[in-house]
């Protein structure tokens, strides 16, 4: 069965089956902004029938986030900025922190380490402080690696050491 979903604009969006016919979304929502508030599902939003969220009292939240990356562009002149708020992700405890290789535009070295001003805003706002427990230090082009240089014994990355792979390794 194929699904038609075009974006919305100024109407709402219609959901179409493979025939044409509309397909009438179920609505959920809750009667107010709060934890305490009401579930109502229907699928007529003027007829709403309310439901008590004591129906999924003891149920336990899987949804989260199992796995995230950052990219971090190593120019020294395109700072990216590091995703804010990942402590307020539950079940996150594995991260990748995905090295780029824009600094190598500077040299024609084929190893080379990255700084600890670039990775500055990452250790300060996210690496330190996100309750991950484990950071993968990948590189983002597939010709180089990357690993942390050190640790400081915050856990802070101090540098990452970039080398070049020989395309002849693919």
């Amino acid at each position: 069965k194929t699904l038609s979903v075009p974006r919305g604009g100024l109407t709402d969006s219609k959901v179409k089956d493979s025939a044409g016919n509309v397909i009438a979304p179920t609505v959920i929502d809750t009667t107010s902004v709060t934890r305490t508030a009401d579930i109502q599902v229907s699928n007529d939003p003027i007829a709403k029938a309310t439901y008590n969220r004591n129906i999924l009292k003891g149920h336990q939240d899987f949804g989260s986030i199992s796995k995230i990356g950052m990219y971090v562009d190593t120019s020294g002149v395109n700072f990216t900025n590091p995703i804010e708020g990942l402590n307020n992700l539950t079940g996150l405890k594995e991260a990748d922190l995905i090295v780029g290789a824009e600094a190598a535009e500077y040299t024609n070295a084929k190893t080379l380490t990255v700084g600890s001003n670039i990775l500055k805003r990452y250790n300060n706002a996210s690496l330190l402080n996100s309750g991950v427990d484990k950071w993968n230090i990948l590189s983002g082009s597939l010709t180089w690696a990357a690993v942390p240089l050190r640790l400081n014994r915050n856990g802070a990355i101090q540098g990452v050491l970039m080398t070049k792979v020989d395309y002849k390794e693919y």
